[in-house]
């Protein structure tokens, strides 16, 4: 019922809400998949359970930007959600996702995603984007150039490549 600090290597569970206000975190996930928050984020760990021999990770960003990278076994299931669509991770992916106050929109980064709502589905691979305000949907308009990095993804950059270099040690 009320905000607590969360210490280094704190175990989430479903259920729990983590926020960033002034600093950042990374999330490592049991099956290897990890999630980066940006600075005054909000993300709820909306369903973390075993079926049918797979994990599924559900989350939610409710306000902010977070960054996600899952590589999926064939019963595995990784979705994030926002206030405007569902991001799902068909096997191997990395994508960011912004929450705003009216929408949200989604870059990927690696891989492949299925981005759906209740309007529609599509499908954007690496380099591809798309942006959904609640006001003004009218499908999805897919954009084919990522905006320049800014410190959260040189940050996320560097946090992947300190991890790869640990795995292969």
């Amino acid at each position: 019922d009320m905000w607590e600090e969360a210490p280094v290597n704190l175990p989430l569970q479903e259920g729990d809400t983590l926020a960033t206000q002034g600093g950042l975190a990374e999330i490592e996930f049991e099956n290897g998949a990890t999630a980066y928050l940006a600075e005054n984020s909000v993300l709820q760990f909306t369903q973390l359970v075993f079926s049918n021999g797979g994990r599924v990770t559900q989350l939610t960003l409710t306000q902010g930007a977070g960054t996600f990278y899952a590589n999926l076994a064939r019963q595995d299931s990784f979705r994030v959600l926002t206030p405007t669509f569902e991001v799902a991770i068909p096997e191997r992916a990395e994508f960011r996702v912004d929450a705003f106050r009216d929408g949200a929109a989604v870059q990927v980064l690696l891989g492949d995603v299925s981005v759906s709502n209740t309007k529609g589905s599509t499908n954007l691979e690496k380099g591809q984007g798309v942006a959904v305000h609640e006001k003004d949907f009218q499908g999805f308009s897919i954009i084919d150039r990522l905006p320049i990095q800014d410190a959260f993804d040189q940050w996320v950059t560097e946090e992947g490549e300190r991890i790869r270099a640990g795995n292969k040690n």
